[in-house]
């Protein structure tokens, strides 16, 4: 048996009432129910929708500027509510939020990752182009497997600490400017769209631009506890498409074997 699950805000309503439509294969129909957030929410929008799974089926509604509506599935189809942790740094809390956030359920935690991402003062111009000052992120963890909703404290990095003179990751980097080293040449280079791994602990991958509005990204796959990088990817979208989300997560690899045939 599976489930399907469409969260849909009532307009014509008060804040906090949604309809929840289900699928149910067992019965091969939908349903739909009136839901009510928790009097403790500050959700608005979804950002992403994550599968908690276990025993209560739960599924997690995420706005990732302010938190998680989850609904567990296979009880009472009520929702709760887990606040993100605060910013480290005062950010106005608007816009794409998956440009900086990312959060993800991998062996068993919740796992949310904060980027700080720095402008070089001055650079803004009337095209909304600007010249990138390097960044910082954090990230935190929940345990599913306890009743409590607290987040602890995990890794943080920041791109001083990305060694990336690496021979073995030299030829994949952008182009160096006459006169810069490789530190240098990261901090200006457009970051974001962190991701975190499904399958590695502390493991995020980062899109990386040397001008925001081209079609050619530099994905970085970075060891936040042990300030490796795990792999380099080069790749283009086809056409320009800005500093916008282009590749998704999967966790689809590991159901494949080895496949064999003949012929």
């Amino acid at each position: 048996m599976f489930f399907v699950a469409v969260l849909r805000r009532r307009i014509a309503s008060n804040r906090g009432q949604y309809n929840l439509h289900v699928y149910r294969s067992d019965t091969n129909g939908w349903s739909t129910k009136l839901m009510y957030a928790p009097q403790n929410s500050a959700f608005l929008s979804t950002s992403k929708v994550i599968t908690i799974g276990g025993e209560l089926g739960s599924v997690g509604w995420v706005d990732l500027w302010r938190g998680i509506l989850i609904c567990d599935m296979l009880l009472d189809n009520k929702f709760r509510y887990i606040s993100l942790p605060l910013p480290r740094v005062p950010k106005v809390l608007k816009g794409n939020p998956l440009i900086s956030r990312d959060i993800a359920v991998v062996k068993g935690y919740l796992k949310y990752i904060d980027m700080n991402l720095y402008i070089k003062p001055g650079s803004i111009t009337e095209y909304i182009n600007y010249t990138p000052d390097g960044w910082d992120a954090a990230t935190w963890k929940m345990d599913l497997s306890k009743e409590d909703s607290n987040w602890e404290e995990g890794c943080k990095i920041e791109t001083s600490e990305v060694p990336v003179n690496d021979l073995a990751y030299g030829q994949k980097l952008p182009k160096l400017q006459v006169g810069e080293d490789t530190e240098s040449m990261l901090m200006r280079l457009h970051a974001g769209y962190p991701t975190l791994s499904l399958h590695e602990d502390d493991v995020v991958h980062i899109m990386n631009k040397v001008e925001i509005d081209e079609d050619l990204a530099w994905v970085f796959s970075i060891d936040m506890r042990r300030c490796t990088i795990k792999g380099l990817a080069r790749f283009r979208s086809g056409r320009p498409v800005g500093h916008a989300f282009i590749f998704p997560e999967s966790g689809i690899s590991k159901h494949l074997g080895i496949w064999s045939y003949s012929r």
